[in-house]
């Protein structure tokens, strides 16, 4: 693993134990003390120099609940994650929708493109060929593309 690959799976790793340790300690809180549900939190992508950017968009489907277009988004999501889980072996919590799959995650272009034709052919879509990979270097961008494709299309 070359090390930029490891500093970026340091970066993610701390991320998601750091986030399980803050809800093992909210969970272990006094009983006695009344907490209400809290509504689901968007995470905080880490920059290269390990601060918070600010400039990410949260970890939630960008269209409004009810629509179509988010159910679609929700159904490509669920499957680029399981194919790119199958590839991987990552867990599906560091797959987080806005990490750069190959300078982030370390996944590299040709399971990329194999786990993007996989999906592809769940849905029974012809190939696209505007498609570049290297404009979708996230697995928002590509979720947001075959969603959008499968709106456009009727399917």
């Amino acid at each position: 693993m070359a090390q930029s690959d490891f500093v970026a799976f340091l970066r993610v790793a701390h991320r998601v134990i750091g986030e399980y340790l803050k809800e093992v300690e909210a969970a272990s809180a006094p009983s006695s003390v009344s907490v209400e549900p809290m509504a689901p939190r968007a995470t905080t992508a880490v920059s290269g120099n390990g601060a918070p950017d600010a400039g990410r968009a949260p970890a939630t489907p960008p269209a409004a609940p009810g629509s179509r277009n988010g159910s679609r988004f929700e159904e490509v999501r669920t499957v680029l994650v399981r194919e790119m889980i199958e590839r991987t072996g990552y867990p599906e919590e560091m797959l987080e929708l806005d990490l750069d799959l190959e300078g982030e995650l370390g996944i590299d272009t040709v399971k990329q493109v194999a786990a993007i034709s996989s999906v592809r052919d769940h849905f029974q879509l012809d190939i696209d060929p505007t498609f570049k990979l290297r404009d979708h270097a996230t697995l928002r961008k590509v979720i947001a593309h075959i969603a959008g494709r499968l709106e456009t299309a009727g399917v």
